[in-house]
């Protein structure tokens, strides 16, 4: 295996772990400010708890990225439903602790309610790094919103026998970036690390999925495409 394969994940291990961890400290942090009651404080110990544990998961599976690019491993992969999807991402959410408000919905742009039929199909992910994933692309839509009370719509729906996750928020990606998004280190952020969206193309390829980019008026959206299970 080349060298810079192993830097690269390294790199987005780095990365993807600081946003984990300052949800942790966030969290703490608010548990030890605030005068919460006792059965709060116990949600978010489980909050902390269930990060924590992410958080090494996350750790094992990309360093299992070696292994597989050297083709002495394979990721350990497990069935969601959209229903759990849909909480799973709402969860992320909550987690990151923005001011941000989500907009959720399970049905294409424009087109009508999805049935119960959609929300039992299946995809099979690696948990703590489709977390990763989600977590990344809500961040980055919350960062490039205009004001932190913005609106952020996140739409799940099925497209081309694909499941589609899309993430609009209402900031613009500058033209000159936009044919170079997920380019390793590509971000027009002041303090960014150009890491973020280069992961998520990464996890979502490793998934068997695309994810591309898509200008709106006034707006971005970002669309994840995975097959379904």
């Amino acid at each position: 295996m080349k060298e810079h394969g192993i830097q690269n994940w390294m790199r987005i291990l780095h990365h993807d772990l600081r946003g984990h961890v300052a949800n942790l400290v966030a969290t703490s942090e608010y548990l030890l400010e605030e005068q919460v009651p006792p059965e709060v404080t116990r949600e978010f110990l489980l909050l902390i708890n269930n990060d924590s544990k992410k958080v090494l998961k996350m750790i094992e599976d990309y360093l299992l990225f070696e292994k597989i690019e050297k083709g002495q491993g394979s990721l350990k992969k497990v069935p969601i439903n959209i229903i759990k999807l849909r909480e799973e991402i709402k969860k992320i959410f909550f987690n990151l602790r923005v001011g941000n408000k989500l907009l959720f919905s399970l049905k294409k742009h424009g087109a009508d309610v999805v049935g119960i039929g959609f929300l039992q199909k299946e995809i099979v992910i690696n948990d703590s790094l489709f977390s990763s994933l989600i977590m990344n692309l809500l961040r980055n839509a919350s960062e490039a919103s205009p004001n932190k009370d913005s609106e952020i719509s996140v739409n799940i729906y099925e497209a081309d026998e694909l499941l589609c996750i899309s993430f609009s928020n209402y900031g613009k990606v500058p033209e000159d970036m936009r044919d170079k998004l997920f380019q390793q280190f590509a971000t027009s952020k002041k303090k960014g690390t150009g890491l973020g969206l280069y992961g998520a193309k990464l996890i979502t390829q490793a998934h068997g999925g695309t994810i591309d980019y898509e200008p709106l008026e006034g707006g971005t959206r970002f669309i994840v495409k995975i097959p379904f299970a």
